[in-house]
């Protein structure tokens, strides 16, 4: 019955001719192409665990903090932060930085004296470049694992012994430097005595006509007699700076990896060293002493 009743409006209602069935088809064209071009200059925003972040993303542990910002504040670092996630390593205090260039002076001093020396009452080479490279770990930084004392002697006996027979039996090649370093890698990695110096030992060899001359006496004479002499100086150097804390200057924020007490009498901060990247195993008994000395806990902000 409704149809019926339709039937007749619909008889009535005018056909759509060409051209106005013509000038929907463009109307609609047009609606498409707006809608398009909106679309694309405002697009839908994405869910937030797939937002793509604005600009450069933060650095690791410092938002909203550029790079050099944190290379002029007032602490000694191994590396700094970067963007795509790591970690600053071994952030310490000002005095670290006093304290490394000093005892690298004195040792340099030293060495440099000797060579003096040594050169002019005996006519033998004496400072040698791998030395430059040990000093950056012994007096740079703190516990480095690849200065400790048996990667020293380990890695340098062997790598000197290597170049040493290298060239004894190939020369001075291109090919026999390769393969020299190649070995004295390859024993490292495998004896777990990784000792970055004893690859400059390697190339010192191959390089000056002085050290090859020494022949199997190379090995002790004078790589591994200075970098002993280097590492005890590093680990005095370690001490003075254990000992010895001071920070130039006030900074805003506690280091993330060092402990601070409340000293009441005034209200400020006092740091109490930064150990290793924040393990604290080692340095139990000094925090325990020094919250003895200064009773008042640990600052809010620290865990």
């Amino acid at each position: 019955a409704r149809a019926t009743r339709d039937a007749p409006a619909a008889a009535a209602r005018p056909r759509p001719t060409r051209s106005s069935s013509a000038r929907c088809r463009r109307r609609c064209r047009r609606v498409v192409v707006a809608s398009s071009s909106s679309s694309s200059s405002s697009p839908a925003p994405l869910p937030a665990d797939r937002a793509a972040p604005r600009g450069r993303p933060d650095l690791h542990d410092y938002p909203g903090r550029r790079r050099w910002e944190l290379a002029l504040d007032p602490y000694s670092r191994m590396a700094l932060p970067n963007r795509a996630g790591g970690p600053e390593v071994q952030k310490r205090p000002t005095s670290d930085i006093f304290w490394g260039a000093l005892v690298c002076f004195v040792t340099f001093s030293v060495l440099g004296l000797l060579d003096a020396s040594i050169k002019t009452r005996l006519g033998l080479p004496f400072m040698h470049g791998a030395w430059g490279t040990i000093s950056m770990l012994a007096f740079g930084t703190i516990d480095n694992p690849v200065a400790r004392w048996y990667n020293c002697v380990v890695a340098t006996i062997a790598s000197c012994a290597v170049v040493a027979a290298c060239f004894h039996c190939f020369g001075a090649a291109w090919w026999s430097r390769a393969l020299a370093v190649s070995i004295s890698l390859a024993f490292m990695m495998w004896t777990g005595s990784v000792h970055p110096p004893g690859a400059a030992a390697v190339m010192a060899c191959m390089d000056i006509s002085g050290f090859q001359s020494l022949g199997l006496w190379y090995v002790a004479y004078p790589t591994l007699f200075g970098s002993l002499f280097i590492l005890a100086m590093g680990k005095l150097c370690q001490r003075l700076k254990r000992r010895h804390e001071w920070t130039w200057g006030s900074p805003e924020t506690p280091p993330p990896d060092e402990y601070c007490v409340v000293r009441p009498e005034r209200g400020d901060r006092e740091w109490l060293g930064g150990g290793r990247d924040g393990k604290w195993s080692e340095y139990d008994t000094e925090i325990e002493e020094a919250l003895e000395a200064r009773p008042g806990g640990f600052c809010d902000d620290d865990d």
